[in-house]
């Protein structure tokens, strides 16, 4: 009793070890906007999507990955319930560091339990410590499962699919009361789920349609894994048309993503990329090799074939799906492409364990199983070792840049963003990209202006710069604020045409910047460019009236600094933030208004408000007036534009950018909202900001 105790807890060793190594890599590596934003952070937003239940908001569709973004989701509703301090979304987004690693932490946990099981059952049915611990040392099989588990991708799941398809298989083989059926259908979910997972998962298919026997239940497996493929890709049903696009493109193109010359394989590079695979995975071709070989003796020897019949179907069935996998990353090769029919190594090995012990019966079977056990795990072992070297290097320079980021520029100043899916020292870049995979991102803007406030990101030359890629930004009340603005610059990263636009921006509004390059890393060639204006423009006004604070029935600004005088419907419980906003109907079509003293002739006021209203082209009719009489008695009036567009499902913002040509006859000036619609309208978040010229 005490023995079998004993070699059952050897069976917790090396899920222990996968937790441990999972959990010292992401110390040790730190932050995903240092090492792997991609896709990690578009499964932010889409997980965050599926936590509200929006989505229609799901703009990542690439893998597609659906089954990541829904576990994501319930990640987030779980981390939320018992960490969140705000409602789900401004949690997130203030902090999706926090949220990454603990649903990184979640998936290790699940990874833990089902590498546990695996072990305990194999050992429960073989008694075989040996074949139980080949299975369970999945993860260190290939150095690309080494680094997966630093990841939050989609190809991380993909093994965790794998695990539990693994532990379907053990009870289909050695457990009687395990029927065909239910291997069948169980079997369709999970593949139904790793297919629209990630494209690549398709070589696996063909595992359970070889080893179920009969069409009858072949036809449930298949059934219930097209089922399990549509219910998993409901989420991003309504956008099929993109999502096909993108397949067919990537199908017809030879290069990555869809790139490359028009055709399906690229003669030039395909058999290299093939042979690649075996060179960066000795323990795969070992593997392969003797799988080979162990096919080549079960067909020459009939009876042999006959009792061991189901492993050798595995064993062909694993065959197809390496030929398969390795057509389709030899036609886009990246390494970790060929991690679905990598990760049937242990699988494989363990047939063979199976096939060897009802064959040759030896004391020294024991030891020639751990000796080629041992000499699988060693390659990857000795080339992680050797990367990990460099990577540490590498993360060290961008820790490095960050400590500077952080530390020297103020969150008052600006940073500029070039999107891009390579990670920098800067989070906000990170956002950025998950942000481009929101659908409608313009919708999002309400969610992240106060988190993001001074984020602006370019696109390239004839592109406005955007406020997180959302809304237009005025550059020229960026470059009147006084505030520095920054610029991130390395090779590749467009710095030089950046400061191209910047600079010449600024000539054309008459305005003197002074460049300066605050920090350099000479090193990795990174540098970080401050732009001041040198005409001693600064921000003299910044006031925001969210109509949260009402004492005595007098309005006041959130700072509690200036009381906007006014009659006014107060509304609650619809608001862009907060709780309230105003009414403005026909007979109440003005807000309270702001009156600003010490306003001077080349001043420049700045206003917006957010509108909630009905009708999409009843916009026009709201309109942000500065109003005042100068010293000559002409009464001067300057009206907003018509909206900037919607920046909510249900929220639109108009804008108020004007010079003061005239010097006010008392030094004021009147700001308020007026409505010239039919209906009605909610406003909410009304603002207003002076530049000044200080000499």
């Amino acid at each position: 009793m005490m023995n079998i105790l004993s070699k059952r807890s050897i069976l917790y060793i090396i899920p222990g070890a996968i937790v441990i190594w999972t959990v010292y890599l992401n110390f040790f590596l730190g932050p995903y906007y240092l090492r792997s934003i991609d896709p990690e952070y578009m499964y932010v937003i889409s997980g965050l999507n599926c936590a509200t239940l929006d989505f229609n908001k799901i703009g990542h569709i690439d893998h597609p990955g659906t089954p990541l973004q829904l576990l994501t989701g319930l990640f987030f509703r779980i981390i939320h319930l018992f960490a969140g301090y705000n409602d789900i979304v401004t949690d997130v987004i203030s902090d999706p560091e926090f949220y990454l690693s603990i649903s990184n932490l979640f998936l290790t946990s699940i990874i833990f339990f089902l590498v546990l099981r695996l072990g305990l059952l194999v050992y429960k049915h073989t008694s075989s410590i040996i074949g139980a611990l080949v299975l369970q040392a999945a993860y260190f099989f290939t150095e690309v499962h080494y680094g997966i588990l630093s990841r939050y991708s989609p190809d991380r799941l993909m093994t965790v699919i794998i695990l539990l398809f693994f532990i379907l298989y053990i009870r289909y083989l050695y457990d009687q009361n395990f029927k065909v059926v239910k291997f069948s259908v169980l079997s369709g979910i999970l593949m139904g789920a790793g297919l629209v997972t990630k494209y690549n998962f398709i070589p696996l298919l063909v595992l359970p349609f070889i080893l179920i026997p009969g069409w009858r239940n072949r036809a449930w497996y298949i059934l219930s894994s097209i089922g399990s493929a549509l219910v998993f890709f409901l989420p991003v049903s309504s956008k099929f048309r993109s999502f096909w696009r993108i397949v067919k493109e990537m199908f017809l193109h030879s290069g990555l993503y869809g790139s490359g010359n028009r055709g399906i394989i690229d003669t030039s590079s395909f058999f290299k990329h093939i042979a690649l695979v075996f060179k960066h995975n000795p323990s795969f071709s070992i593997i392969t090799t003797l799988s080979a070989l162990c096919l080549l003796i079960l067909v020459i020897r009939p009876k042999l074939r006959a009792l061991n019949k189901k492993d050798f179907l595995f064993l062909i069935a694993s065959m197809i799906a390496i030929i398969v996998g390795l057509a389709i990353t030899a036609k886009h090769y990246k390494g970790y492409y060929a991690l679905p029919f990598l990760s049937l190594i242990p699988m494989i090995f363990f047939t063979i364990i199976q096939i060897f012990e009802r064959t040759v019966r030896s004391k020294y079977n024991t030891l020639s199983y751990s000796i080629v056990f041992a000499i699988l795990l060693l390659f990857p072992f000795i080339s992680t070792a050797k990367n990990f070297s460099g990577v540490n290097v590498n993360l060290q320079d961008k820790r490095t840049t960050e400590a500077f980021i952080r530390d020297q520029i103020s969150s008052e100043d600006y940073f500029i963003i070039t999107p891009i899916w390579m990670s920098t020292p800067m989070p906000e870049n990170a956002m950025v990209l998950g942000v481009s995979y929101l659908h409608h991102e313009k919708r999002a803007y309400l969610d992240y202006e106060r988190i993001y406030p001074n984020i602006l990101t370019w696109e390239g030359i004839g592109n406005p710069l955007k406020y997180m890629r959302m809304r237009v930004a005025n550059f020229e009340e960026v470059l009147l604020s006084g505030n520095g603005i920054h610029l991130y610059s390395k090779p590749g990263w467009n710095g030089p045409e950046l400061c191209n636009f910047v600079e010449q921006y600024a000539r054309d509004a008459g305005i003197r910047l002074q460049r300066d390059t605050v920090y350099s890393y000479e090193k990795i060639e990174e540098h970080i460019i401050r732009y001041r204006n040198l005409d001693g423009w600064i921000r003299t006004v910044d006031l925001i009236c969210g109509f949260e604070k009402i004492n005595h029935g007098q309005l006041y600004s959130d700072n509690e600094r200036m009381i906007l005088p006014g009659d006014f419907i107060l509304q609650e419980g619809i608001a862009a933030h907060g709780h309230y906003s105003i009414l403005l109907k026909d007979d109440m079509p003005r807000s309270p208004l702001y009156t600003l003293k010490g306003i001077a002739t080349g001043d420049v006021v700045s206003s917006s408000v957010k509108s909630n209203i009905f009708n999409e082209d009843d916009t026009d009719n709201i309109l942000i007036k500065c109003e005042y009489t100068d010293i000559k008695g002409n009464d001067v009036i300057s009206t907003s534009d018509s909206s900037s567009g919607r920046i909510d499902d249900d929220w639109y913002m108009s804008n108020l950018f004007t010079k003061i040509e005239s010097q006010p006859a008392d030094s004021s000036i009147r700001c308020y909202v007026e409505y010239n619609g039919n209906e009605s309208v909610r406003l909410d978040d009304f603002t207003l900001k002076v530049y000044s010229q200080v000499p």
